[in-house]
């Protein structure tokens, strides 16, 4: 079965979304290329459990209790070409694969890590209810390997340079706190992680309203994941990749 990233950077309208009508916004067959043969699939379509965040319009950065970072079920349509018999999953460019975290509950927390005073054990206590209560390392793990993921790979920064918002000058570039890290491999995923959080960071500083700046945020990333068709990498064992030395 072929999978292909589907620009879509909003959970909740995804959820509502009548996934017929991705046949004709495709158009046309990624395996044969054949127009207007693609049909949806409700019976072969599935749903996959992912954690995502809530924040309420107006919030003020540091009233923790007003965030909710809850479990949902997310739909993952499959498609059939009617031409060449090719089953197609369809993924929306939220779901970063290598993490249960949605794109928004991911940039959310790592943001918050990174600025905040919060330390890994009371993210899941201040955002979770105490009955869906997420692991810390699985937030741990998450961020982490976004960070690993803009170290370790050039296309990263190629793409920050054309999608987001780059501060080139020191006077632009507002400092972020003293990194939390201590380790080199993981003050490497920290630096990267910063990099690609710099523009919400500098548009963060000049507002109030936190929500008014990290959507717009999150809607240029999309770009840049689906772009990517970012798959988080492994961050232990053999088959991790060693950050490059800055």
């Amino acid at each position: 079965m072929l999978q292909i990233t589907y620009n879509h950077p909003v959970c909740n309208t995804w959820i509502k979304k009548n996934f017929e009508d991705i046949c004709t916004e495709l158009w046309q067959c990624c395996n044969c290329g054949t127009l207007d043969s693609l049909e949806y699939l409700p019976l072969k379509s599935g749903l996959i459990w992912c954690w995502h965040i809530d924040i309420p319009p107006n919030w003020v950065f540091g009233k923790w209790e007003q965030i909710r970072l809850y479990p949902i079920q997310i739909p993952i349509p499959t498609l059939l070409c009617k031409a060449c018999r090719q089953l197609i999953k369809i993924i929306p460019s939220f779901i970063v694969r290598g993490t249960t975290l949605t794109l928004p509950a991911l940039i959310f927390i790592s943001f918050i890590y990174e600025f905040s005073e919060l330390v890994w054990r009371e993210l899941p206590e201040k955002f979770c209810s105490p009955n869906d209560q997420i692991a810390h390392s699985t937030l741990y793990k998450g961020v982490h390997k976004l960070g690993h993921l803009c170290a370790i790979n050039q296309e990263v920064e190629k793409l920050r340079q054309k999608y987001l918002d780059v501060y080139e000058d020191e006077k632009e570039n507002p400092s972020w706190p003293l990194p939390k890290s201590l380790f080199e491999h993981t003050l490497c995923r920290e630096k990267g992680l910063r990099n690609i959080l710099a523009s919400l960071l500098a548009e963060h500083i000049k507002h109030l309203d936190f929500s008014k700046v990290f959507y717009p945020f999150i809607n240029s990333l999309n770009r840049l994941v689906t772009k990517l068709k970012m798959i988080l990498p492994k961050i232990y064992g053999n088959n991790s990749t060693p950050c490059r030395s800055t």
